[in-house]
């Protein structure tokens, strides 16, 4: 069974490269049957942030089939990281300041040293962090869009994977629940490379086989166009945005609105685009009045009465569906009936 694994950056909203992320992770397991886990790390693990978080994904019409949550497995990944230094390919790094920070690469040559003197400084109660033991040589990453990605061991070095407060690097932490949960792949950024590295070479310390990954393109926002201020007001009704992303990144029909059943069957690895492209507000508000032009009437008043915050009549609602092919989006949509609340005050 194919499984995606989405495993967003900490912050209280989605950034627009999550959504991007999530919604092509969502077509494509769901194109192929599959299932998609959801991978909250760190802060994003705090109940009133992954609501937050949660709600603006479900808002969208993501739904995920299962939650991790790394904050519930910390004893876990500790475990994992004790028995790589057991086997001798993973070491205790005490390279650490009195504010707990670990240096970039370790300065003192703790990967040599004896196993019973790292012990011994340990339970002496030396912090440390856990660094992986990389080696010489070089890593060669496969990636469904960039093919073979080679990287030099030198360029990646010793990396933590676990930080002296017992918390598990980004990395550490996704490559071991990507192996525990049967996650078979991974949809990121091209910019987010790095981390994918890491994560192979956790799976072959661990003697297993990573994921496949997938590394979208880089698209440009404009300066000016806040993304998610703008774009998840409400103004653009879920579905146009949802559209409109799969765009981006697959090679689709241009021109009509297309729906998420439409979008799911014709989503594919193959027909992801080589370039990322800009962001296009013009084309996302154009998409947006399509999409309210072939809207059911009970959709489409469920968006305005929520956006609005307010019950509508009867007649108002007749009267803004009527109108809904020349609405530009919601918040045209609430100035209308304000504007026939006002005329009706004033008679």
């Amino acid at each position: 069974m194919y499984k995606f694994a989405f495993s967003p950056e900490v912050a209280l909203s989605p950034s627009c490269d999550d959504i991007r992320v999530a919604v092509v992770s969502y077509l494509l397991g769901r194109h192929l049957d599959g299932a998609l886990m959801l991978r909250l790390s760190g802060a994003l693990s705090l109940e009133v942030i992954e609501d937050e978080f949660l709600e603006t994904l479900r808002w969208l019409g993501i739904e995920f089939d299962s939650i991790v949550r790394e904050v519930e497995r910390l004893y876990y990944y500790r475990e994992v990281a004790i028995s790589l230094v057991g086997i001798g390919k993973a070491y205790r790094c005490f390279c650490v300041d009195e504010g707990f920070k670990v240096l970039p690469r370790c300065a003192s040559g703790c990967g040599l040293l004896p196993s019973y003197e790292s012990e011994r400084r340990a339970e002496g109660g030396e912090p440390f962090a856990i660094r992986l033991r990389v080696g010489e040589g070089s890593v060669m990453l496969r990636d469904v869009l960039l093919g073979d990605v080679v990287v030099n061991n030198d360029t990646v070095g010793d990396f933590i994977i676990l930080y002296p407060d017992g918390s598990p690097s980004f990395g550490f932490a996704s490559s071991v629940d990507d192996m525990e949960f049967a996650v078979t792949h991974v949809v990121r950024e091209s910019s987010q490379v790095e981390w994918a590295m890491e994560e192979y070479l956790v799976a072959c310390a661990l003697d297993r086989v990573p994921p496949v990954f997938c590394h979208l393109p880089p698209v440009e926002y404009k300066k000016g166009e806040a993304f998610v201020d703008s774009v998840l007001s409400g103004n653009i009704v879920p579905e146009a945005l949802f559209d409109y992303v799969a765009r981006q990144v697959f090679s689709l029909e241009i021109g009509k609105a297309l729906s998420k059943e439409t979008l799911i069957k014709y989503a594919s690895f193959e027909g992801i685009k080589v370039k990322g492209g800009m962001f296009d507000m013009y084309e996302l508000e154009r998409l947006n009045r399509e999409h309210l032009k072939v809207m059911s009437e009970s959709r489409f008043l469920e968006l305005v009465e929520s956006h609005c915050g307010c019950s509508l009549t009867q007649r108002e609602k007749t009267v803004i569906y009527e109108q809904r092919e020349t609405l530009s989006g919601m918040d045209d949509a609430c100035k209308r009936i304000r504007r026939m609340r006002d005329s009706l005050e004033g008679i």
